[in-house]
């Protein structure tokens, strides 16, 4: 059927530019990147296809996400961690993603709500708009943490000689 061509062939493509990635041959790409790209490529071909089954397909389900896909990524970053850097580095650690996660929510969430007052963007005021706006601004700057180190922690980024 369609579907299994689509996620078959999305599954093929990643893995090929995954590999050429990982042998250096497309330096200035991160695998998350091709990723993405490829998921906004297939995404934007269904939808332009008035593919309705596969677009049924495509959908985010948060309950599979968290249940079934997050788990076995934590796993492997806790499995792969090399505890004596990571011990010997823990106060800096610590100390950047807490400090540096309150302030990115702090900044965020004010320059929304200011951005909401005046008028910058289509949010309404209610009574609940700053509740809202300190909500998008820790689940964004939570995200950052996870994705640098996701960069960073790949190969190409190692000082180790």
């Amino acid at each position: 059927s369609v579907n299994s061509i689509i996620l078959t062939g999305s599954l093929l493509a990643l893995l090929a530019i995954g590999y050429r990635i990982n042998t250096h041959r497309l330096q200035h790409l991160p695998e998350s990147g091709a990723a993405i790209a490829l998921g906004c490529i297939v995404g934007l071909a269904v939808r332009i296809l008035r593919l309705t089954e596969e677009e049924q397909v495509l959908n985010f389900n948060g309950e599979f996400f968290y249940f079934v896909l997050l788990p076995p990524i934590i796993f492997e970053a806790g499995l792969s961690l090399e505890t004596q850097i990571f011990i010997d580095n823990l106060g800096a650690i610590c100390s950047y993603a807490v400090v540096g996660t309150i302030v990115s929510t702090w900044v965020v969430s004010h320059s929304l709500r200011w951005a909401a007052s005046a008028g910058l963007i289509g949010l309404i005021a209610s009574p609940r708009l700053a509740i809202h706006c300190h909500l998008f601004g820790a689940l964004i700057s939570a995200t950052d943490p996870v994705s640098t180190i996701a960069l960073f922690g790949g190969s190409r980024f190692r000082s180790d000689p």
